[in-house]
């Protein structure tokens, strides 16, 4: 329901929800109000070095509030991608007096590059 109070305006342009401006080249302009609540699951394991590494698995719950055009309206599947291995995650220890400040500044030394992290050992 658009008058849910659950339902926040988060682009802040008066309509409920994120407005998404569709092109198609045959069926001209239309806009998606959408809303979306995501759960997931981490599934790793410990490596020596005590960090945490391992894939994140998505239960995304993305809804149609209201659209513009008919074409639109349509229901659209949502799904996991495919290849579990393109959604990484590493957890790593750190003192218990590190905070936000001291993490961003030395977030380079303390987690791996992106190309590093997609050697996520098989879980």
């Amino acid at each position: 329901d658009p008058k849910d109070p659950s339902i926040r305006d988060s682009d802040k342009d008066g309509n409920p929800g994120t407005t998404v401006v569709i092109r198609h080249p045959m069926m001209g302009e239309g806009h998606v109000f959408v809303a979306q609540r995501s759960v997931a699951r981490l599934e790793g394991r410990r490596l020596p070095t005590g960090q945490i590494r391992g894939v994140i698995f998505t239960a995304p719950d993305m809804f149609k509030i209201h659209a513009t055009k008919w074409w639109l309206r349509k229901e659209t599947p949502q799904r996991q991608h495919p290849s579990p291995k393109e959604s990484p995650f590493v957890m790593v220890p750190a003192e218990g007096t590190l905070d936000c400040a001291a993490l961003l500044a030395h977030k380079d030394t303390l987690f791996p590059t992106h190309e590093e992290l997609g050697a996520t050992p098989d879980i």
